[in-house]
């Protein structure tokens, strides 16, 4: 048998409020090797509003890639936080002040294209997991459920 390159891919789609995301867990074969991983197709996307400032929040999304199963079990192999721009609007609407909160990012800001080298030909089946979160921070005591969009896929690369 020839070896050859192969990609699996797995990912998340959930609308509503701006929970945490679902973990994606990839089952690789005996004797793969990890080459790359990507989390691509982005799209975190939200909105929050009220009538002062206590609606306004900072938000980040946290990626972490880490073996569940196999001879690297338990091992991170990425981790990373990054920042979600916040875009805060106010108007006035019959004298009453409306704060308005967009937030979002796409891969430009949350993609991941990460070579690595991981597993020999020797080794069990494994399983590589993304298990992504996000995050709200306030001075204040937050107001009202942030709600909006979370898609991504994750994808590795592996030799066998």
């Amino acid at each position: 048998m020839a070896s050859r390159y192969h990609w699996i891919i797995g990912g998340s789609d959930s609308i509503g409020a701006f929970t945490a995301p679902a973990a994606v867990n990839l089952a690789l074969p005996a004797g793969a090797i990890v080459k790359r991983f990507q989390c691509r197709n982005m799209n975190v996307t939200g909105h929050n509003s009220g009538s002062d400032n206590t609606y306004g929040r900072t938000y980040s999304w946290t990626h972490l890639v880490r073996f569940t199963a196999g001879v690297n079990s338990g091992r991170t192999i990425y981790q990373s936080r990054r920042a979600i721009p916040v875009r805060p609007t106010t108007f006035f609407a019959a004298a009453v002040p409306v704060f308005d909160f967009w937030f979002g990012a796409g891969d430009e800001i949350l993609g991941v294209n990460q070579r690595c080298s991981y597993g020999r030909a020797t080794d069990p089946a494994a399983t590589i997991s993304y298990q992504p979160s996000n995050s709200s921070f306030n001075s204040f005591t937050p107001s009202g459920t942030p709600g909006g969009e979370i898609q991504y896929s994750f994808a590795v690369l592996y030799y066998l």
